[in-house]
């Protein structure tokens, strides 16, 4: 249908909750595969293969759709393998509602993430990588998102919170567009912000 219609870039998801759809040294298997995070494909099936294959036979790109932010959607129902990195580096992360993200405050984190990205631009034949919901989480009402400390850490001349907040997103954005271009410098990078043209409550 995408060739029928003459489509010439295709994104697909790869990265839903700090998991792969690919074969990764760095993150489990999703659950979104096989129902249990970190049990593989059968047969050594590779999803991100597959797409990038059938994209690139019929002359189109295929762009790796990345979540970067969040590590756990659901905290009672997600399966979370054992070697999760919420388990490994559980400093990394705050919980808020019901799921867990990554803390884009602390330097390590951002590091990490752009090591993510690398993995895949290295391993695979990609022609784009793509962000989606690359900010903090949705206000939540009585909720309050637990950053104090890494604030007055890494507050980097920043007196605000939120603008301090906003800048944790414009580095990490900053640093993951270096690492892509400085692995493969063809790979587009591009982000898919909410768009929001009003904000009644506000």
């Amino acid at each position: 249908d995408f060739q029928r219609n003459s489509i010439n870039a295709v994104i697909g998801q790869v990265r839903a909750s700090s998991d792969a759809f690919y074969k990764s040294s760095l993150s489990p298997w999703s659950e979104w595969l096989t129902g249990t995070q970190g049990k593989a494909p059968d047969n050594g099936f590779d999803p991100l293969d597959f797409m990038l294959k059938e994209c690139h036979n019929r002359n189109m790109e295929f762009h790796a759709w990345f979540n970067p932010f969040r590590a756990v959607s659901h905290t009672r129902f997600s399966s979370v393998s054992k070697d999760h990195i919420t388990k490994k580096k559980p400093e990394w992360f705050f919980k808020y509602g019901n799921s867990m993200y990554y803390n884009p405050g602390i330097p390590e984190v951002r590091k990490y993430i752009c090591e993510i990205v690398r993995e895949v631009v290295q391993n695979y034949d990609i022609d784009g990588v793509h962000f989606d919901d690359y900010f903090y989480p949705y206000s939540i009402k009585g909720e309050f998102i637990p950053d104090e400390n890494q604030f007055k850490k890494y507050a980097r001349g920043c007196e605000d919170i939120h603008n301090w907040r906003r800048d944790n997103i414009n580095l990490l954005i900053q640093e993951v567009n270096e690492t892509i271009k400085k692995e493969k410098s063809h790979v587009k990078f591009g982000v898919s912000p909410l768009a929001i043209w009003r904000n009644k409550k506000q």
